[in-house]
């Protein structure tokens, strides 16, 4: 028995343990511990199964096409089909000033990077850039962009809202 039966099992157990008489926190606490159980089957099965794909490879939804042309070509009209991916042609460029922290930002193309800046004058001056990698959001209603900083990604404090045409603050920022 494979990973993914034992955790098939693990799942049949947990349903079989709750439809008893025991008491309900007893349950419970048996259903989450075999679930975490079963979800770390899960996670070793697929670190076993992925060892081989380098972390770096993007392979695109193009890789699909060559054995699923019908499904490919159905999904790409679809909106979540734009819905994230990398950076490169994909950037709206745009800049403007937030008006409560005075912190001018620009996103722009420089070369073949695509990039966020922040400058602030005056006796709290701020000036930075970061890259920016990857996009989440079609852009019809809105996109933000992720950039990383020390092995860490970000979202980007700002959103390019596609209904308002304009570029402002993230919410919660």
């Amino acid at each position: 028995m494979g990973l993914t039966g034992w955790s098939n099992g693990l799942w049949a157990f947990s349903s079989k343990v709750r439809s008893r008489s025991a008491s309900p926190s007893l349950s419970l606490w048996l259903c989450v511990l075999l679930n975490f159980l079963s979800a770390l089957a899960t996670a070793a099965q697929t670190s076993i199964a992925t060892e081989s794909i380098p972390h770096n490879a993007y392979s695109g939804d193009k890789s699909c096409q060559q054995c699923h042309s019908a499904i490919y070509e159905s999904y790409r009209k679809t909106a979540m089909a734009r819905a994230s991916g990398p950076v490169e042609g994909n950037l709206i460029p745009g800049e403007f000033v937030h008006a409560t922290s005075n912190v001018h930002y620009k996103v722009f193309e420089e070369g073949a990077h695509a990039w966020l800046s922040f400058d602030r004058e005056g006796a709290d001056a701020l000036h930075g850039r970061r890259e920016l990698l990857y996009f989440i959001g079609s852009g019809g209603r809105g996109r933000t962009y992720i950039f990383a900083e020390e092995d860490f990604f970000f979202e980007s404090p700002i959103n390019w809202y596609g209904q308002k045409r304009l570029w402002d603050m993230t919410p919660g920022y």
